[in-house]
């Protein structure tokens, strides 16, 4: 009985300190009401205003630093207002003001901006929130965050809008540009193109000389090729009855008769002897406007390609003196018919003796694949003993052609076949001590930027020329302008 009285004697105790204790924490809530009731807004002389409040600097609101503290808060102990209240009323914090074209106020840092009486807002209902306990602070820190995102967004989209009017602009002004300057774009395009390739030639151009050691180092290695024997058919190298294997086509023409007797006896004299100097002279519109026709006729011997036009007109830049002459079986067709009428037949030779009096040897190819115009072109050889002419036919050696082909596929000269002017600049560099070459340009713009034609003779600007599936030009000038740089031949691209 003693021991139960003496427990309910403390319980008694526990629970008059217990309602005390409910009474001070009830009073000590109503206070602190008393003091939320404050106006949230107000704030100290030193903190600015902007048009619709007072405006504080978003780095204090959205910095690290306010973020820990926040996450301390003890919502029973009235820190946050403590929090709060530093932040609005601490003459520390900097502030800016921003005026916008919708005439209102917002924080403003790093471009960032939060409207100082939305921020009131919030802080007032955070209040209200904190002091019903219905709000954590999880909460709290989400919507700080997405008050920066809108501001994120309204930068972003002002970004976007001027970013817009900028390329909207730089449009219209390539547009203008576009319609105004189309062809002076091309003619800049070929200004630059013109420098680049004038670059490529200034340094060898300055310093160029004849080696004569590396025209001979050369002339050892052509020897495999026996020029001097092989490069046109003979009766010594094509004897009756044996065989020539077509260049570009499977296949082989056997040497009767009537095809052997239209052969000369032993090579001709252009392939066994010297010359002092040579000038080989492309058609390329890059002779225009060059001044170079003296330069190239004064050589001993000189070589052109498929019956050029050497007109009043082009002798300036081109010259007159020829002294062996090529002709493919498409010109020989599309101009002449292939001489087999009696008027075509004429034709031919005047337009020879007319064009070239001083023309020693014509080279055509027949044997570039099988098929009737074989006949069509040998029967050339026939036409001009008929004729009385001066002119010698010469046939070209497929076997020579294919060996050339192979030579100089080893030195980097890739083609299903040389282009007839790499077989002519072949035998030059074996019969000519000093070799000029002219008129031979792979591209459709010179040095100077100017555009230039495929060929002299013609206005055109065609490049199927330059693009021809059997032959590979680029490699091949290519391989002219190395030849050129260690003296061995000199590469005429501008005016003499």
């Amino acid at each position: 009985m003693h021991i139960a009285a003496m427990c309910t004697m403390r319980s008694m105790r526990c629970i008059r300190w217990g309602i005390l204790v409910c009474l001070g924490v009830g009073l000590t809530m109503s206070l602190w009401l008393l003091t939320v009731a404050r106006d949230p807004r107000q704030v100290t002389r030193d903190t600015p205003m902007g048009l619709n409040g007072p405006v504080i600097s978003s780095d204090d609101i959205l910095s690290t630093k306010v973020k820990v503290k926040l996450d301390h808060v003890d919502l029973n102990n009235g820190t946050f207002e403590n929090k709060m209240s530093d932040l609005t009323k601490n003459p520390s914090h900097k502030v800016a003001v921003e005026n916008e074209s919708n005439d209102r106020s917002t924080f403003k840092s790093s471009h960032r901006s939060v409207s100082s009486e939305k921020l009131a807002e919030k802080v007032d209902s955070w209040r209200k929130a904190i002091a019903k306990k219905t709000v954590r602070l999880p909460q709290i820190n989400k919507t700080i965050e997405n008050t920066r995102g809108m501001n994120d967004n309204i930068h972003t989209e002002k970004k976007q809008k001027k970013g817009k009017l900028d390329k909207k602009k730089s449009s219209s002004k390539r547009k203008g540009r576009s319609r105004m300057t189309k062809e002076d774009e091309k003619r800049i395009n070929a200004i630059k193109q013109g420098k680049e390739l004038d670059n490529l030639f200034a340094d060898v151009d300055s310093n160029w000389k004849f080696n004569p050691a590396s025209l001979a180092d050369l002339r050892r290695q052509l020897a495999t090729l026996h020029t001097a024997a092989d490069f046109t058919l003979t009766k010594q190298n094509t004897p009756l009855n044996s065989y020539i294997n077509y260049a570009t086509s499977r296949g082989k023409r056997k040497v009767q008769g009537s095809l052997h007797r239209k052969l000369p006896e032993k090579p001709p004299g252009f392939q066994t002897g010297r010359f002092r100097n040579c000038s080989v002279v492309g058609s390329s519109g890059i002779l225009t406007g060059s001044g170079c026709g003296n330069q190239i006729d004064s050589a001993e011997f000189v070589i052109r390609f498929n019956l050029p036009p050497l007109k009043k007109e082009y002798v300036s830049d081109v010259g007159r003196t020829v002294d062996l002459v090529t002709c493919n079986r498409y010109r020989l067709k599309t101009q002449f018919g292939y001489a087999v009428t009696e008027a075509n037949k004429k034709k031919f030779v005047d337009f020879l003796n007319n064009n070239y009096p001083e023309l020693s040897y014509i080279w055509l190819f027949p044997f570039s694949f099988a098929g009737s115009t074989v006949d069509n072109v040998t029967h050339v050889a026939d036409v001009l003993r008929e004729h009385n002419s001066s002119v010698q036919a010469v046939f070209s050696n497929p076997r020579h052609m294919f060996d050339s082909k192979v030579f100089w596929a080893q030195r980097g000269v890739n083609g299903s076949t040389l282009t007839s002017g790499m077989n002519l600049i072949t035998l030059a560099l074996d019969v000519c001590e000093e070799l000029y070459v002219y008129g031979f340009w792979p591209w459709l713009v010179d040095r100077r930027g100017q555009e230039v034609n495929y060929h002299y003779e013609n206005g055109g600007k065609s490049v199927a020329g330059l693009r021809q599936a059997n032959h590979n030009m680029p490699e091949e000038f290519s391989k002219l302008l190395q030849l050129y740089k260690h003296g061995v031949l000199r590469l005429v691209t501008t005016t003499c």
